[in-house]
C-alpha cells in the first residue's frame, strides 16, 4: 500500500483545482437543441419539368386526378416581384394561356393551382361544392450548396453558434427561424429574423453566424447559368 503525506496530498488538490481555472471555458449545450438547414421551398419545381407540363398532376404530383369529376373552375396564377399573373382551363388539362404563364415563370416565380369543384357526398347523396389550393415555387435545376459538403456546413454552425450557446440558455430558448440568400456568386446575402429564439444575444449570434459563412457553390439552371437561391436555418429546443 503506498501512502501519500497529508500535506503533500492537500497540494495535489490545490494544484489539480489551479489547473481547472486556466482552462477555457466550454459551452454545453441542450442534447434537443436541434439545428438545420434547408432550400426554403418545400414544394418545388424545376423550370425543366415545368415546361414539359401538360395537366395539374404534371406540377403537383400528389394532384387527385381520379376523383374530381366535375370542375366548377381551374385556375392557374403566377406571383413574381409582386406581379400576379392568372389563367383559367377548364379542368385540369392546361390551357394554351396556362401554358404560356408557365413558360415565362423564372426562377423563385410561385405557382398556385386553385380548383373549385363538385362531388357527391357518399352518405347524405347530396352535390357538394369544394375547393383545392396547391402551392409551388420554381427552382433551379441544381440547387446551390456549401462548397465543402453539408456536414461541414453543420459543423461550421456548430463551433461559431451552437456551441457558444450555454446550456441554460438552450433550454430557454423558443425555435427560431431565418432565412438567408445565396447569390449568384455563391455569396451569402440578407439573412433575417424570420421567428425569434426569444433571446435577442442568440438572435445576433445565429445572424452573425449565418452572414459569416464561407461561400458556396451558387444554384445554376439547366444550361449552367448561376442564379440566387433562397434558404432557411431553423434551430430550436425540440423537447420530449
Amino acid at each position: 500500500m503506498i501512502i501519500i503525506p497529508l500535506q503533500k496530498l492537500i497540494i495535489m488538490k490545490i494544484s489539480f483545482f489551479s489547473l481547472l481555472l486556466l482552462l477555457p471555458p466550454v459551452y454545453g449545450f441542450s442534447q434537443d437543441l436541434s439545428y438545420d438547414i434547408y432550400s426554403a421551398n418545400t414544394n418545388s419545381i424545376t423550370k425543366v419539368k415545368l415546361i414539359g407540363a401538360m395537366t395539374f398532376a404534371d406540377i403537383c404530383s400528389g394532384y387527385p386526378v381520379n376523383w374530381i369529376k366535375e370542375y366548377i373552375s381551374a385556375e392557374i396564377s403566377t406571383s413574381s416581384d409582386s406581379e400576379i399573373i392568372k389563367a383559367e382551363s377548364k379542368n385540369d388539362v392546361l390551357s394554351t394561356d396556362q401554358l404560356s404563364i408557365l413558360d415565362n415563370a423564372r426562377i423563385g416565380t410561385i405557382i398556385t393551382i386553385d380548383v373549385k369543384y363538385k362531388s357527391r357526398n357518399s352518405v347524405t347523396d347530396i352535390v357538394e361544392t369544394h375547393n383545392l389550393n396547391f402551392t409551388t415555387t420554381v427552382v433551379p435545376e441544381k440547387e446551390a450548396e456549401y462548397s465543402e459538403g453539408y456536414e461541414q456546413l453543420l459543423k461550421f454552425i456548430k463551433e461559431n453558434a451552437i456551441n457558444k450557446i450555454s446550456e441554460s440558455d438552450s433550454k430557454q430558448m423558443q425555435q427560431g427561424k431565418l432565412k438567408f440568400i445565396v447569390d449568384a456568386d455563391g455569396v451569402i446575402r440578407d439573412a433575417t429574423l424570420l421567428i425569434s429564439s426569444s433571446n435577442p444575444e442568440i438572435d445576433k449570434l445565429l445572424l452573425d453566424t449565418i452572414m459569416n459563412m464561407p461561400k458556396w457553390k451558387p444554384a445554376e439552371t439547366e444550361n449552367g447559368t448561376k442564379v440566387k437561391q433562397v434558404f432557411e436555418f431553423k434551430i430550436g429546443n425540440m423537447g420530449c
